[in-house]
């Protein structure tokens, strides 16, 4: 009796542990970037910072592999789902982890000359939002994740077109909304990058970033970030910044308000 009592309370001391162990377990921070040309990134690698060449230490990408899709160590050299295109993940994840300290994930899928009225339609199951969404959710199924929050670089495109330009504040509401619920993460942070370059309709969706009072969103000013020639595309220069000016602003949503990235441009 004594023996079968002494098993019976290693069991149940076994269960007690693993159950520990399992509540113990963080699910690891994800953020999710997209957009178009300028989320993509047309930034040339041989002027990225020394700081940011390489793998960086605690920070996954969910990227494609020959095996399928996996978490691997984010490097400027294995961007997720681009042809070798340069953003501004790679400052942005760099501050984010450090100024939270433990593991982070990102999740990026962006189209050049893509537009929301109509390419990130979430009602339209072909769209590019559509693909972001079977992207997010592959991840989800591949480890324990938390969607925190979301980088939105888009608006050229709609800007050039006034129908498009007139409904892109109803368009980005609707994004959001969408996105959290598909993501499973209602809460979800959500920081747009506020369309600069001069095109036909650039001050109507400038000021729907701008305008946009949903709980949780933050919109980052860019005018002061260097661009290459075409006056459309940044450099990698104002790449670098304009991930530590999303670092900051999804730092402050977070609650993070006294983690000041210094080296951000000032709006």
């Amino acid at each position: 009796m004594k023996i079968m009592m002494g098993k019976l309370a290693l069991i149940i001391s076994l269960c007690v542990a693993t159950l520990y162990v399992v509540a113990q377990e963080k699910p690891m921070k994800v953020f999710v970037l997209s957009g178009q040309s300028n989320m993509y990134g047309m930034g040339d690698a041989e002027e990225l910072p020394n700081d940011l060449n390489g793998e960086q230490s605690g920070v996954l990408s969910f990227e494609s592999v020959p095996s399928g899709k996996a978490w691997i160590p984010l490097a400027r050299s294995k961007i997720v789902y681009k042809a070798g295109g340069i953003g501004p993940e790679l400052s942005f994840a760099k501050e984010i982890r450090a100024k939270i300290n433990e593991p982070i994930g990102i999740i990026k899928y962006a189209k050049s000359g893509s537009n929301l009225a109509k390419n990130w339609n979430p009602d339209d199951p072909k769209s590019d939002y559509a693909n972001l969404v079977r992207i997010v959710n592959a991840a989800q199924k591949s480890r324990n994740i938390e969607i925190v929050g979301m980088l939105w670089m888009q608006g050229e495109s709609d800007a050039m077109d006034k129908e498009m330009a007139n409904a892109y504040a109803a368009n980005l509401s609707q994004f959001i909304q969408r996105a959290r619920k598909d993501f499973n993460s209602p809460k979800m942070f959500f920081v747009a990058g506020r369309q600069t370059e001069r095109t036909p309709f650039t001050d109507i969706v400038g000021r729907a970033q701008e305008k946009c009072n949903l709980p949780g969103y933050a919109f980052i000013n860019c005018d002061k970030l260097s661009k290459k020639k075409d006056n459309t595309h940044y450099d990698m220069k104002g790449l670098v910044k304009m991930g530590c000016l999303f670092a900051d602003a999804m730092l402050k949503l977070m609650g993070g308000k006294d983690n000041k990235i210094n080296h951000a441009p000032k709006e």
